[in-house]
């Protein structure tokens, strides 16, 4: 009587757990119903070029720069610190140090 009764136990938490990893929406079916073109992504990860051992010079990024320009990304975002994050080190220099030289610059030419 109780294998059985634990069996029925096992039985169902089986069944429960294999209907939860089924997705209740495939995005594939969706496809058809979306307007324009697939949103395109590349990826482009790097080590942080001022920790190369030599000087990155733009001559150096010529190539990526062409590949880039090629793909004709709509979109270009990298890797930053925000202003608050920059406002936040500057107030802390024993706490970063050199952090905001290298990593913050002002905006103030740019607008």
């Amino acid at each position: 009587m109780w294998v059985r009764a634990i069996l029925t136990v096992i039985a169902l938490a089986a069944g429960v757990s294999a209907s939860a990893q089924t997705p209740a929406i495939d995005p594939r079916q969706w496809k058809a119903d979306l307007a324009g073109q697939p949103t395109r992504i590349l990826t482009l990860g790097s080590p942080h070029l001022s920790q190369l051992p030599v000087a990155v010079t733009p001559a150096m990024l010529g190539p990526l720069l062409d590949r880039l320009a090629a793909f004709k990304p709509d979109i270009i975002t990298h890797e930053g610190l925000s202003g608050e994050q920059c406002a936040m080190i500057e107030s802390s220099p024993s706490r970063y140090p050199d952090v905001y030289k290298n990593y913050c610059w002002t905006v103030e030419p740019a607008g």
